[in-house]
């Protein structure tokens, strides 16, 4: 009998990966269901901990984009002007997806390895450019520099 993937001492990356994306889909369920403006007090705590994820080489892209999703349900659950701790890490985000995407257009696929490469990437980039539409049907009375 199998012991249970958070019991284990010796679990596998990609078991730890999974684990980390589901705890933070679990968050981002917890701050959708709550009222608006719920969480306040837990937004510095919750801020650290999302970039601390996104530190280059950290994580898998699975749990990268676990954090596109709770920063979009941070853009609809919390009000403009308690996210101005959050544009410099959302404008960083999308800024370096771009660049990266772009690099990627322009390198040649010769191995299976760079297209999976690609494909992951591109995978990245289709929860930033949800990012991207929450930040432009936000409601035009709520300024997102306010």
């Amino acid at each position: 009998m199998a012991a249970a993937p958070s019991t284990n001492i010796f679990a596998s990356r990609e078991t730890e990966m999974l684990l980390r994306s589901l705890s933070l889909r679990r968050l981002s369920y917890a701050l959708f269901t709550g009222e608006r403006n719920q969480f306040l007090a837990q937004l510095p705590v919750i801020q650290e901990r999302l970039v601390d994820v996104l530190r280059p080489g950290v994580v898998a892209p699975v749990v990268h984009s676990e954090v596109y999703l709770c920063m979009r349900v941070l853009l609809c659950r919390l009000s403009p002007h308690n996210l101005s701790g959050f544009w410099p890490v959302i404008l960083t985000e999308l800024v370096g997806r771009s660049v990266v995407i772009r690099r990627l257009f322009t390198e040649p696929f010769c191995t299976l390895a760079s297209f999976e490469n690609f494909s992951r990437h591109l995978r990245l980039h289709h929860q930033t450019s949800q990012m991207n539409c929450n930040l432009c049907c936000r409601p035009a009375n709520s300024s997102i520099f306010s």
